[in-house]
């Protein structure tokens, strides 16, 4: 089917109303048929003319989607189905059939339309699906596969009612409504048994029931009701009694509303009600009378066979559009009525106004306006008074409107006053009613009558108050609405709600009490609630604002009445002051009149015109005065172009002096109306304007015409205004901070030709340019129309020059702008009068009493006033030097090349103000120490905060006396230059420390240079003490190993001197080692004294430690019969600590070889090494002596004390304070063996300080000594692996002839009790595992592995060793003990010959491990190593990493650390032994094997 015959315009269509919404609402597809489309014919229905839908519903779109095989059954059948309907009417299996996936039904509306339904078809079972076909369905939805049903061909025609029935029942299982139908004993209806019913009947209740809005379907006798899942909302609790009942029962109450409109529904027509109104009986609980709904209803008669079976009923609930549509009117009304309200009594009025509107939602409304009383005790102490802060003890109510209540009543009594508790006790009463939210609400019932009952208890204003603003309810109203005007609907009021409106925000005061009744046909639910609050919030909104505007109106009205009483105020004080003026300005020039002496005469002068100047400003504020009391004097005809040109040439003079061109342009034209004195204060107020803010340029003023304007201009070429000063240009007192000749003035002048200009009828425009100019212009109009008749004189002679009386204000304008004009002269030289006082002043300075022979301090003065500057020079210059400047630039040049001492400034200047000139002094480095002095007429405190945080060192406010200038200059003048004084000390020492700090920084670069000539010295003598040390010690041991392997070819009497031979062997090996231990003395004493000996830290078994340093000592003590013996005390056995083992070791070897030194030759020889923790460090015994560090804290922890006692011959109390220096030593040597070289306990001294311990020495003369050093250390977990890292270092040969021998000499003992107890910081938790204590005659199993010869041979059999050493003896000697242990090697005498053999590019080596020594000719160990490493790096992860281990005499830590950083993978110190080799062969390998 095309689908541009499935999409119809719906307007087209001529239907009943609601027949294409029913359908359209549809979810299953529907469409409709014109019965003109179809050529019926009986015999051969299957020829039929296809089917062309006139119109279809959205869920057609699902036939669409069809597969074509389903789609081919269904449109075959369907077309089949309604030729077949057509013909048959009668049959109601005509009217039914089963078309593809879909049950398809027809119904014919009258004479033209055929509509046609269709539902999916269920499966039926299997005893319902006789004659039908099930196969998979296709294209079902969610992917799903479902059986479908695909009916035969026979059962288009002709199917089992059965099926059917069962199909009909299995949809209507679908829905809830739909097994309440199932259920229901419909026999006992009009309406018949279930399966009785009409299949067009079954197929509409199908369809309703799919539908998601209110639908029923009336039929038979009452009419009965079938409704779906969406209906019971209507029904409220009716449901489910209402299935099957009359619909006149049903809905009894509002049966006479419907009873018309279903009649004319079942006589054929259609009908649709849009927001009908209907009271419904809910039986909501609240809510007494029936509840006012809203529905949008239809009705539609179905037809079937050209009869009217019954109706479809299609409801639509609107009731909260409604009502939602009611309230927000009613708060839109208010808000447009209430905007344009000024005052409290307009905005209540506007309020009413509004709220009469909607009497349905507002039976009644009550309106009180709150006053709130405050209590009149004073606040305790530290208490603001501020009535804001107090919360109102009680509140005076006013009833100021109402609506639906009568006057008079006693529940809208006209005052009530309120008393209020605390806010908490006012809540904590209140009882929660309201559903409405969260809103504080209370229950008040009613006991008395209105009569007897105080007027607040009407209504709960107390619990509103206190709620803030939050809603209460207040129910039952009882007998306070007796006699209410009826409003709304005909039901009494029972629920109304009360709440606070603030007029100062919700923690503000309340304003006014609202009280409202509810509609008694609603709930009160939370949209009526929301209305509620949402009205509450916008009173209060309106409320605040009103009141923000009355009090607004308030303070402008005060404003207006200050700026009367001040303007009253000055013209009664200018009135006052031309009294004292007249007395001074007529002596004063009575006086000037008469020969005087000069210097009286320039006093005199600079009186008169300061006095001129009052005067000026007095008259100013008077005209400011008659302007504003609108005394104007009376217009007269002027010639306003030859009177401006002769006001304005009177400044022509002092403007050119100014160096400013001036020109004067007045054109001819008609006679003006105007007053000619205000004309002169206007156009001299412009031009001297315009002449203070040009410094340099042009001014011109023109007069131009046009045909009803006179235009008066004048333009600059000055500083210009900013535009953010244009508004308030003409505002009194309103000053703009520009570069200007002079600050002075009162910043009326311009506001007084503003109000000049508008009482003659004019009006004044200004135009600038900031930084360019500014042109100012007076358009006036001509003729008379604008003048009222009091004010003109017409008959007055026209003014056409300057006539008596007049200039008199230009004169003194033009006098001021001299002034300044006089302030930027050109300097001139000046002249010495009588007391040596200069009257001209000049750009650079004038100076006065100016003495060669000895220098006087200098002030600078700073002022635009010349007369202030002249009179500050009279008061000075008797005692200083003065120079004086009209602006702060000018001042500030010359302090920065010149030295003064004094400033002197005012704060209001040109060019730089005072402020501006004070900042620049104080950042200038040079100048920040100047004494500065502010001069400013701005008196008050907070002024003078201002100057001095501005950083002034004193403010002095006009005017002054000249006592009180002389004293404060004096003061700062002196406190200046004793300031420079003390800074010029300060640089004088600040230079020396910068010369001692250089030959200090000098010096230290020396001292690191000598200290590392110092540390290359160490090196080399370190190298060159150890090569020929280790070549005799390689030499001993081969030789002792060329003997062990004779000794079974040599008869027995040989063996007495093979044994003498050994023991010469072993007295050069101790010698070797004794000079091998001096060698490292040295070097340790070396470090020490250049500060280079420092602490590395690592995890480390304690005891194993000390054991394998006492089994050094073995073969020497068993020789000398010296009984040595290591006791390790509770919980150190196993025990790892964090500390420097080599450290550690040294200071405890340093300790047995003084214990061995002094107990060879004592009758008693017995040496005791104890190991043991401790907690706590107390002070030293009695009989100790005790050496500390600096850096010693004897706190408590967990310390490491190592003891080593001997029997020896003791040491004196002398012996004991000398023990620790230099070169010190108790006894003289007598032998090699005792000798020693007085260092080693010194540098233990030096080590155990770096380790943050001390040392102590316990010993009584003839008992032996204690020689013990405690530091503090760390326990810690052991380290898996570890044993390997600290014990590199393999015990000599005299250690493995010790341990094999069948007479050990050490004895190992641990003691055994409890674990002492340390601190928790101290503490590690032990591993499960407790190591026991070594027996005497075992060796540790890393030391039995080190010994044993066969398994060694027998692991290096295969391994190539390259030795690299420049020395031929030690490259000789430790090849062949290389071989000996079974290696093969190889050798080289440097570095390159290394590296030409290991990456020669064609010859492959074999080379498994290099030894390399350090410091060799051609290229040392170091460069090898890292060419080396280069090479392996830049071939890849395929080239295997070659050990390399350096074997170098240069033992300090921070050499070891280089090589190993530098690649080389251990480090052998020379002197070494052949085992030591060996074993680090073995660890390299089993490192590298492991990786």
């Amino acid at each position: 089917m095309p689908a541009s015959s499935l999409c119809n315009a719906m307007t087209a269509l001529n239907l009943p109303d609601g027949v294409v919404a029913l359908l359209n609402a549809y979810v299953h597809p529907a469409f409709l048929l014109l019965r003109d489309q179809f050529a019926l014919d009986a015999e051969n229905p299957a020829e039929s003319a296809p089917l062309k839908p006139y119109w279809n519903n959205h869920a057609f779109l699902d036939l669409e989607r069809l597969p074509a095989h389903e789609h081919e059954e269904w449109h075959r059948g369907c077309t089949q189905l309604v030729s077949r309907a057509l013909n048959s009417s009668t049959d109601p299996d005509a009217c039914t059939a089963i078309c593809g996936p879909y049950t398809a039904v027809v119904t014919i509306l009258g004479g033209e339309y055929v509509v046609v339904t269709t539902s999916r078809t269920a499966l039926p079972s299997a005893s319902d699906a006789d004659g039908l076909q099930v196969a998979p369905a296709r294209g079902e939805e969610l992917g799903v596969a479902l059986p479908t049903v695909v009916p035969s061909r026979r059962t288009i025609f002709c199917r089992d009612r059965t099926n059917v029935d069962a199909v009909f029942r299995r949809d209507l299982a679908r829905t809830t409504a739909g097994q309440r139908i199932i259920a229901y004993p419909w026999h006992t209806t009009s309406l018949g048994p279930l399966d009785d019913w009409l299949p067009e009947f079954k197929c509409c209740v199908l369809g309703i029931l799919d539908m998601p809005e209110c639908v029923s379907v009336w039929v038979g006798e009452g009419p009965i009701a079938v409704y779906n899942d969406s209906y019971p909302k209507l029904l409220g609790n009716k449901h489910p009694q209402a299935l099957g009942k009359p619909m006149r029962d049903v809905h009894s109450e509002i049966w006479q509303d419907l009873e018309d409109d279903v009649r004319q529904a079942f006589a054929g027509h259609s009908i649709h009600r849009k927001n009908h109104l209907l009271f419904v009986n809910r039986n909501t609980p609240g809510v007494a009378a029936p509840e006012e709904f809203y529905y949008n209803r239809t009705y539609i008669p179905w037809r079937t066979n050209g009869r009217i079976l019954g109706i479809v009923s299609h409801s639509t609930e609107t009731t909260a559009e409604v009502l939602a549509c009611r309230r927000l009117s009613t708060l839109r009304d208010m808000q447009l009525r209430t905007v344009s309200t000024s005052t409290v009594s307009e905005f209540y009025a506007a309020t009413l106004e509004a709220l009469e509107v909607n009497a349905l939602d507002l039976p009644f409304v009550l309106v009180y306006g709150a006053k709130p009383e405050y209590n009149k005790k004073k606040p305790a102490q530290g208490q603001d008074e501020k009535e804001g802060d107090r919360e109102p003890t009680r509140y005076r109510l006013s009833l100021v409107g109402s609506l639906g209540v009568p006057e008079g009543h006693p529940s809208a009594q006209a005052e009530v006053l309120v008393k209020l508790g605390s806010a908490d006790d006012c809540l904590s009463s209140a009882e929660s009613t309201s559903t409405a939210g969260d809103e504080t609400s209370s229950s008040w019932a009613s006991s008395r009558s209105f009569r007897n009952a105080p007027h607040h208890d009407a209504w709960p204003f107390t619990d509103v108050l206190a709620a803030r603003g939050n809603l209460v309810t207040v129910f039952p109203l009882g007998s306070r609405v007796d006699g209410f005007a009826q409003r709304g609907w005909d039901y009494p009021c029972t629920h109304a709600v009360a709440f606070a409106i603030g007029a100062g925000g919700k923690d503000g005061p309340a304003g006014g009490v609202v009280v409202i009744g509810l509609n008694p046909c609603r709930p009160y639910d939370a949209d009526y609630a929301n209305f509620v609050r949402m009205l509450s919030c916008q009173m209060t909104t309106g409320l605040t604002t009103v009141i923000d505007c009355e009090n607004q109106m308030q303070r402008m009205e005060e404003l207006a009445s200050i700026d009367r009483a001040k303007t009253t105020f000055f013209s009664n004080v200018s009135h006052e002051l031309r009294t004292p003026l007249t007395l001074i300005l007529g002596p004063v020039e009575d006086i000037l009149g008469e020969p005087i002496p000069v210097e009286v005469r320039t006093r005199l002068e600079v009186v008169l015109r300061n006095a001129s100047r009052l005067h000026r400003l007095v008259n100013s504020v008077l005209d400011f005065s008659r302007l504003k009391a609108g005394r104007v004097n009376k217009f007269v005809p002027v010639d306003l172009g030859a009177l401006t040109a002769n006001f304005a040439s009177l400044f022509r003079s002092a403007i050119e002096r100014g160096r400013v061109q001036y020109s004067v342009e007045c054109d001819e034209g008609p006679l003006v109306y105007l007053d000619p004195d205000s004309w002169e204060k206007i156009v001299t107020n412009i031009i001297s304007n315009a002449f203070k803010y040009c410094l340099k340029g042009t001014i011109e003023v023109r007069v131009q015409f046009t045909r009803k304007e006179a235009i008066f201009s004048c333009s600059d070429t000055g500083c210009g205004i900013p535009e953010k000063e244009l508004d308030n240009i003409f505002t009194r007192f309103h000053r703009v901070a520009c570069t200007a000749r002079s600050h002075e003035g009162t910043g009326i002048g311009l506001s007084l030709t503003h109000e000049t200009v508008k009482a003659l009828g004019g009006r004044l425009e200004v135009a600038s340019v900031y930084g360019q100019g500014s042109t100012f212009t007076v358009t006036l109009p001509l003729g008379t129309s604008h003048i009222p008749p009091e004010r003109l004189n017409a008959e007055a002679e026209p003014v056409r020059g300057v006539t008596r009386g007049l200039q008199r204000y230009g004169a003194r304008m033009v006098e001021e702008a001299a002034e300044w004009a006089t302030n930027d002269s050109a300097p001139r030289t000046p002249s010495a009068s009588s007391d040596g006082i200069s009257t001209a002043t000049s750009e650079t300075a004038f100076e006065v009493g100016y003495t060669a022979e000895k220098r006087e301090p200098v002030i600078v003065v700073a002022d635009d006033n010349a007369d202030l500057r002249q009179y500050c020079t009279m008061l000075l210059s008797s005692k200083y030097k003065i120079l004086t400047f009209a602006d702060g630039r000018s001042a500030l040049d010359y302090v920065r090349k010149h030295e003064v001492d004094l400033i002197l400034s005012d704060i209001e200047m040109p060019r730089m103000d005072g402020y501006a000139f004070l900042s620049a002094v104080r950042e200038d480095a040079n100048l920040n120490l100047l004494p500065f002095i502010l001069l400013s007429a701005h008196a008050g405190s907070e002024a003078r905060v201002v100057g001095l945080n501005a950083g002034a060192d004193d403010y002095l406010v006009k005017p002054f006396s000249s006592k009180e200038l002389l004293a404060r200059v004096k003061t700062h003048v002196e406190l200046g230059q004793g300031r420079r004084e003390l800074e010029a000390r300060v640089q004088d020492r600040t230079k020396l420390l910068i010369e001692i700090e250089s030959q200090l920084r000098l010096k230290v670069a020396e001292e690191q240079h000598m200290r590392k000539q110092q540390e290359i010295v160490v090196d080399l003598t370190s190298h060159e003490l150890r090569n020929p040390l280790n070549a005799t010690w390689q030499n001993a041991e081969l030789v002792e190993d060329a003997l062990e392997r004779l000794r079974p070819l040599i008869p027995e009497e040989g063996a007495t001197a093979l044994n003498e031979a050994q023991g010469a062997i072993e007295s050069i090996a101790l010698s070797v080692a004794h000079q091998t231990r001096i060698a490292d003395d040295i070097l340790n004493f070396s470090k020490i004294s250049m500060a280079l000996l420092t602490i590395h830290t690592t995890p480390f078994p304690i005891f194993d430690t000390i054991q394998d340093v006492c089994r050094l000592w073995e073969i020497e003590t068993r020789e000398r019969d010296i009984e040595l013996e290591l006791v390790a005390e509770p919980g150190v056995c196993g025990v790892w600590i964090v500390s420097d083992p080599q450290r550690i070791s040294q200071v405890t070897i340093n300790f047995l070889l003084n214990a061995l030194r002094y107990t060879f030759d004592c009758p008693l020889r017995h040496i005791t090494v104890t190991v043991r923790f401790l907690t706590h460090v107390g002070p030293a015994r009695k009989n100790a002596y005790r050496v500390a560090g600096e850096k010693v804290h004897y706190r408590d922890g967990c310390w490491l004390q190592i003891a080593v006692r001997d029997t020896g011959p003791g040491l004196s109390v002398d012996d004991l304070k000398k023990l620790f220096e230099r070169f010190a030593q108790a006894h003289p040597s007598k032998d090699q063996f005792s000798g020693g070289h007085g260092l080693g306990l010194f540098v233990s001294r030096h080590l155990v300080s770096l380790l943050d311990g001390f040392i102590e020495v316990e010993s009584v003369r003839g008992e032996g000594a204690t020689f013990s050093f405690c530091i503090p250390v760390e326990q810690t977990e052991p380290q898996i692996g570890g044993a390997q890292g600290w014990r590199n270092r393999i015990l000599g040969r005299s250690a493995r002839r010790a341990s094999i021998s069948a007479r050990p000499s050490l004895k190992v003992r641990e003691v055994i009790q409890s674990e002492p107890i340390l601190p928790s910081s101290a503490r590690v938790q032990q591993p499960p595992e407790v190591t026991a204590a070594p027996k005497a005659d075992v060796v540790s199993r890393l030391q039995e592995a080190a010994f044993a010869e066969g398994p060694t041979k027998s692991r290096s059999a295969d391994l190539h060793v390259l030795v690299v050493e420049d020395n031929i003896i030690n490259r000789k000697v430790l090849v062949r003990q290389l071989q000996g242990k079974g290696f093969r090697t190889s050798s080289a005498a440097h570095g390159q010959e290394a590296l030409d053999l290991l990456l020669h590019p064609t010859i492959q080596h074999s080379v498994d491990i290099v030894l390399m020594d350090i410091e060799m000719p051609v290229k040392d160990g170091k460069a090898a190593c890292i060419e080396l490493r280069a090479s392996e790096e830049a071939q890849g992860p395929a080239r295997r990493r070659l050990p390399v281990i350096a074997v170098t005499g240069n033992a300090r830590e921070e050499q070891v650390r280089e090589c190993l950083a530098i690649g080389f993978d251990e480090v052998a110190i020379k002197p070494y032994r052949i085992e030591d080799i060996v074993r680090l062969i073995s660890v390299v390998r089993e490192r590298f094997q492991s990786l």
